[in-house]
């Protein structure tokens, strides 16, 4: 995976702020695994690596690589909305595309905040998906964050 140079700088970053703020919750976990904690669910946790890795971990914290583009590309987005010092791992918002009717352009589930709108996928705009799959048109496969633009090098706005 070939991430850019600001991407990973943004990354690592956001990692030991994280991990020095004594009201991190997961700060040892992080530590431990040199990934920011993103996602925490049933029956486990997903982590962002400063190599963009996505990093799951179970209930007994059984470390495995993550290499669904799908969940990949949800990680990102969740991550830029939680560490705002990454949003370039959005992609730029085509000039025509409307805000998302179900959640306001929020991003977010309207009738439980903390999860991402299964509508846009948590950008707050509509467009980029054709037929469920998010990685195309308007944005490459995370795989590609050494390019500037839309392709995940963008601020989504």
């Amino acid at each position: 995976m070939n991430w850019s140079e600001s991407a990973r700088s943004a990354l690592e970053t956001s990692l030991a702020q994280y991990i020095e703020d004594p009201s991190s919750q997961f700060r040892e976990l992080a530590a431990e695994h040199h990934a920011l904690p993103i996602v925490l669910g049933i029956g486990g946790m997903s982590l962002l690596a400063p190599d963009g890795r996505v990093i799951a971990l179970d209930d007994s914290n059984k470390r495995t690589s993550w290499s669904d583009p799908e969940w990949t590309f949800l990680i990102y987005i969740r991550a830029a909305k939680k560490f705002p010092a990454l949003s370039m791992l959005l992609p730029d918002r085509p000039r025509d595309a409307p805000a998302c009717s179900d959640c306001g352009g929020t991003g977010w589930f309207p009738k439980l905040p903390s999860a991402l709108c299964g509508t846009c996928s948590g950008l707050g705009w509509v467009g980029l998906r054709s037929n469920s799959t998010p990685h195309t048109d308007a944005w490459e496969a995370p795989d590609r964050l050494d390019q500037p633009g839309p392709r995940a090098g963008g601020r989504g706005r």
